[in-house]
């Protein structure tokens, strides 16, 4: 399955965006999942790659 950032908002997601999200993170706390992800360790993440 291939995934496109559209945002970092996940209720800005389209319902399309947002089941893809809930089959990634599962559907419990799913809000609090996806902004752990894409607000922390996705940002991280990105900065530590060039290094």
């Amino acid at each position: 399955m291939e995934y496109k950032i559209i945002s970092g908002r996940y209720e800005t997601g389209t319902e399309e965006q947002q089941k893809g999200y809930n089959q990634l993170f599962g559907d419990e706390r799913i809000q609090e999942k996806f902004d752990l992800y894409f607000h922390w360790f996705n940002i991280v993440h990105e900065i530590g790659i060039g290094r």
